[in-house]
C-alpha cells in the first residue's frame, strides 16, 4: 500500500500542497525513518479530526495538527545535526 493509498483508507485527504511539502520535509530524515514519521503523521492527522467537533473544519485540523508535528520533528533532526 502507498502513503497515499494508507492516507485515503485513513480518511486524510491530502491535497497537491500536502503532498509537496511532506516530501520537503522527508528530505531532511534518513530513508530508514520515512515509515513511521509517516504513521504517526497519520495518526496525528486522523486524532485531529476526531477531536474536530466542526464537520466541515475536519480535514483542516487533521492537516494543520500533522503538518505541525512534521515540522516539529524538522525542527528536532536540524538542532540535532
Amino acid at each position: 500500500m502507498t502513503f497515499l493509498e494508507f492516507c485515503r483508507k485513513n480518511g486524510c485527504e491530502l491535497l497537491k500542497d500536502d503532498v509537496t511539502f511532506i516530501k520537503k520535509c522527508l528530505s531532511t530524515f534518513s530513508k530508514g525513518r520515512h515509515k513511521i514519521i509517516l504513521r504517526v503523521y497519520v495518526d496525528v492527522w486522523v486524532k485531529a479530526m476526531a477531536d474536530c467537533k466542526n464537520i466541515s473544519m475536519k480535514q483542516n485540523a487533521g492537516r494543520r495538527a500533522a503538518n505541525l508535528y512534521l515540522l516539529g520533528e524538522v525542527d528536532e533532526t536540524s538542532r540535532n545535526s
